[in-house]
């Protein structure tokens, strides 16, 4: 099985990756050890954590 959604990884697994990571609360992803493995490996990436953080810093509540 391939890796990344088109065996390399690109914006379309950033994307993907954020859309199971809503799931991940429900447990659905417990049940699919595949999209988990998928998930983790997307979030270890650094253009993910990059991403995330970019994110982050734009959306962050303000501190009180």
């Amino acid at each position: 099985a391939a890796e990344w959604l088109d065996d390399a990884f690109s914006a379309g697994d950033l994307l993907m990756v954020s859309v199971l990571l809503r799931l991940r609360m429900s447990g659905i992803l417990d049940e699919y050890q595949n999209l988990a493995a998928y998930v983790a490996r997307g979030e270890a990436r650094p253009a993910y954590i990059r991403a995330f953080a970019a994110q982050f810093a734009i959306n962050a509540p303000p501190a009180s």
